[in-house]
């Protein structure tokens, strides 16, 4: 009996096992494993979401080297197409067009019918003008901050031609005149 009782005070006497949730640290594992899941979700939807959303445009590139005057001069179009609520300004080196593109004059080019643009009339004055500058691709889009992202849209398809018959394709974007 005395063994019997000498095992029990030992057990008794002998400190308890360490119970790791009694230290008061944190398990910060699962924590990690959740930030790291929606860090690899955020890069993945901004990578998806970049390559859906691009529009082949061509920005201005900023100063280049000067010109030799040795260089003949080239007849330049400049043209340049100003979306407003009134309707679309077409523009040149020569000057603003009027309506029916055919001469230089008071803006709009190409009035609104009703409460919409006229991409149709817009298109047929982007044939004229190309008619007469044939070698001409470039064109630059205007538009003020409140001409709704649709309208910037079509216009710039509007003036890029249909599919068999290409007018200016080499589209820049630009700040509206207010």
């Amino acid at each position: 009996m005395e063994g019997r009782v000498r095992s029990l005070i030992r057990r008794k006497a002998r400190p308890p096992e360490h119970d790791p949730s009694d230290d008061g640290e944190l398990n910060l594992t699962a924590y990690l494993d959740i930030v790291t899941n929606v860090i690899m979700f955020l890069l993945i939807t901004v990578t998806t979401v970049m390559a859906t959303v691009n529009i082949n445009v061509s920005s201005p590139r900023t100063g280049g080297g000067g010109g030799s005057a040795d260089e003949p001069e080239q007849n330049q179009l400049n043209l340049m197409v100003t979306i407003t609520n009134s309707g679309h300004i077409v523009a040149g080196s020569g000057g603003v067009l009027t309506q029916g593109c055919e001469r230089t004059g008071s803006p709009p080019t190409v009035p609104k019918r009703g409460s919409d643009w006229d991409w149709d009339g817009l298109t047929r004055c982007a044939e004229k003008i190309k008619s007469q500058f044939q070698n001409e691709t470039r064109a630059v889009v205007a538009a003020n901050p409140d001409i709704r992202y649709e309208a910037v849209v079509k216009t710039m398809d509007a003036i890029r031609g249909t599919e068999g018959h290409i007018l200016f394709n080499d589209i820049m974007m630009s700040a509206g005149i207010q």
